[in-house]
Order: C-alpha cells, then sequence, then structure tokens
C-alpha cells in the first residue's frame, strides 16, 4: 500500500479519535469557578487525549515501517535450471536456512522474474540462492563457488539480480580460464605478462601477470569468450616475447570454449 495512503488514514483517525475524546471528556473553559470535580474532570480528559495522541503514533509508526521491506528480484536463471526448480534465498536473517519456506522464490509471470520481499529493519545482509539445500547452491559460471552476496535493507528498497549457475550442475559457459603456468624459462625474475585478445593485447595490463617466485606452478586467471581466447606471455615489450622450443617467436597460444584450466610451459625469451 502507498505510503502516502496510509498518512492521510492515519491522520483522520487522529482526528476523529481526539474529537471523540472531547465527547467523551468535555472540558468546560468558561466557567471560572469550576468545581474540584470539574477541574479533576477535565484533567482526566487531557490525559485520556493525551493517550489517544500517543497510541495513533504508535499504530502510524508500525503501518509505515511494514510499508518498508526490501524486494530481492531475480530476472535471469541459468539454462541448465531444472524446470519447475523452486528458488529459495538463504542468509543471516534466517539462520541460512536452504530451504526456508518463508523465503521462497514466488514466480512473477508478467516479467518472467522471481521475486521475494525481505523484512524491514535487517540492516546489512549476506545471503545466497538454492534450490532447496546447499547441495545446489549458486555458483559462478564455471560452477565454482562464490561470495556471499551482501546487501544494506536500510538503504536499499529493491534489488535486481542474476544467477550464473548452480554448483550441482555442469555450467553452459565458463567465461574465464585458468592458466597454470608449470614452468617459466631459468632466470626469470621479473614480471611476466599476459597478452590476449580479452586485454586487446595490452603489453602493460598488470591485472593478468605475475611473478615466478618460489616454484610453480603458478596460477593466472583471464577471461574467455564464447569463441575462446588467443593469447601470449612476454615480459614488458614483444622484443622479450616467449619462443618455442627452437628459438622462433612462438604463435598466440589458444584457450578453448571447452577450457576451464590450462597448462603451459613456457620455452624461452
Amino acid at each position: 500500500m502507498d505510503g502516502s495512503v496510509i498518512a492521510s488514514a492515519l491522520a483522520l483517525a487522529l482526528v476523529l479519535a481526539l474529537a471523540l475524546a472531547k465527547r467523551i471528556f468535555p472540558i468546560n473553559t468558561a466557567n471560572a469557578n469550576a468545581s474540584a470535580k470539574a477541574r479533576a474532570k477535565a484533567s482526566a480528559s487531557a490525559n485520556a487525549i493525551s493517550s489517544i495522541k500517543v497510541f495513533c503514533a504508535s499504530i502510524a509508526l508500525l503501518f509505515l515501517s511494514s510499508c518498508n521491506v526490501t524486494e530481492v528480484e531475480l530476472i535471469d536463471l541459468p539454462e541448465n535450471t531444472p524446470p519447475q526448480a523452486a528458488i529459495y534465498i538463504a542468509g543471516n536473517f534466517n539462520e541460512w536456512n536452504p530451504g526456508d519456506e518463508r523465503y521462497r522464490m514466488t514466480y512473477r509471470p508478467s516479467t518472467n522474474s522471481y521475486y521475494t520481499m525481505l523484512p524491514a529493519g535487517a540492516g546489512s545482509i549476506e545471503y545466497k540462492f538454492t534450490r532447496g539445500d546447499w547441495t545446489s547452491v549458486e555458483a559462478d559460471s564455471c560452477g565454482r563457488e562464490i561470495a556471499n552476496r551482501k546487501l544494506n535493507i536500510d538503504e536499499n528498497s529493491f534489488s535486481r539480480v542474476r544467477i550464473e549457475n548452480w554448483s550441482d550442475l555442469n555450467p553452459n559457459f565458463c567465461d574465464y580460464v585458468t592458466l597454470c603456468i608449470e614452468e617459466v624459462p631459468p632466470g626469470t625474475t621479473d614480471s611476466v605478462f599476459i597478452a590476449g585478445d580479452f586485454n586487446q593485447w595490452d603489453l602493460s595490463d598488470e591485472q593478468f601477470a605475475f611473478v615466478p617466485q618460489g616454484t610453480g606452478p603458478w596460477h593466472v586467471i583471464v577471461p574467455k569468450t564464447l569463441n575462446g581466447s588467443f593469447y601470449k606471455f612476454h615480459r614488458g615489450s614483444w622484443k622479450s616475447g616467449e619462443i618455442d622450443d627452437s628459438g622462433f617467436p612462438r604463435k598466440n597460444r589458444f584457450a578453448g570454449q571447452e577450457d576451464d584450466s590450462v597448462y603451459v610451459k613456457i620455452d624461452g625469451w
């Protein structure tokens, strides 16, 4: 219900309550020589009116706060979601119960989405989506565990989210690949960069770099498209790019669409 409508209705209720109180406990202010009994009656009337004001104000706050709930809308499910699957939201607001029927998502045909309402006053919450238990909790696009979602209900009245994948189902598509570098050329102590079509072959992109300290393998996560990703290793420029075991500049490496992890060895610079 709209808050302004509720406020107007409560204001009208307050006016009617005050009028009723004055009718029940009339105050005769015209008689300056009112008896002690009349003064006592007037005092009782004033106290009654004050009590009614407090009561009406409390009711108003209760109604208005009940309208202050947060809607969480789930606008996209993984394609591999089983038909008619029940979707739940679990978090610190319900003791992380993965199959709590109070927080089962409701399907909304008009938007082809799912939604649920979270209670007002919960403050900062953490949560995840499940299909009824923790074996079917949501995951990233590659099926790996994700961090808890976070939401501050005091500041947000609406949250729209997507689910990438489920932990118990094979991913439809994994949008990144983990490069596992098992060996680097002896004497390599400076930063090793990875340039590819995922970063427009940027030779100075430190987001995709590592320093080969200690013993490998060293792991770097890079993005991947539906067509896969081409890439190469280098040490800051193409003059210090990798070479093959014959000493020639190495051809572009490739991580395919189905690759989640790729193990590589750098032969030389």
